[in-house]
């Protein structure tokens, strides 16, 4: 695919079309007209404005819960052993059987709801934006941290997906950014459609 100026408009989800033909690139000559308008003197500078505003690179929910269901199926197969062994240990002892029983689930229990509370809070903070020029990293609820890098440092684009991934339309985006004269690994996790995206990032490709 050819580098170049992106048509970065691809990126605008349904309810966030351009009501007013602000966008350059996008507007019919009756559009073009209107924007003249309702932008006065200066419609590039305003324009600009509207197309510095973040986009959200939208993650795909589905992936937490297939994360989710995987750690509870490891947790039940283990404790499906666990009880194997143990009433082969306690066949004359119906009574240790139970209490050791109880004490296996609740211990699975707690162990699971730590799980699923610490994957929650671990993948709902990320979050991914972009404008016409960068992409902008998201991390953290209380602690926020953010990174920001230039779309036109991108040298490669990969995707990578599951097989539940691809039935569920989720997958992971690694970009190599040359950050200060050095190559960057950024990797955006369980992203919506990533191979659309990675159509947007591809135009950007230096």
């Amino acid at each position: 695919m050819q580098s170049g100026t992106p048509q970065f408009g691809s990126v605008l989800q349904p309810n966030q079309e351009d009501p007013h033909g602000l966008m350059p690139g996008f507007s019919t000559p009756a559009e073009e007209s209107h924007k003249k308008q309702m932008l006065g003197e200066q419609p590039i500078v305003q324009a600009e404005k509207l197309l510095s505003k973040p986009i959200p690179i939208p993650r795909n929910p589905w992936a937490l819960v297939v994360q989710l269901a995987s750690v509870v199926f490891l947790a039940d197969i283990l404790v499906v052993v666990a009880l194997l062994a143990i009433s082969t240990a306690t066949a004359h002892a119906p009574a240790a059987f139970m209490l050791v029983a109880i004490g296996v689930l609740s211990l699975k229990a707690v162990m699971v709801i730590a799980f699923i509370l610490k994957m929650s809070l671990h993948w709902v903070p990320d979050n991914y934006e972009i404008t016409e020029r960068q992409l902008i990293k998201k991390k953290g609820i209380a602690n926020k941290e953010d990174k920001i890098y230039e779309l036109a440092n991108i040298r490669h684009v990969t995707v990578h997906e599951s097989f539940i991934g691809r039935q569920l339309e989720y997958g992971d985006i690694e970009l190599l950014v040359a950050t200060a004269g050095l190559n960057e690994i950024i990797r955006l996790t369980d992203v919506k459609d990533p191979h659309h995206f990675e159509e947007v990032f591809t135009e950007y490709l230096g």
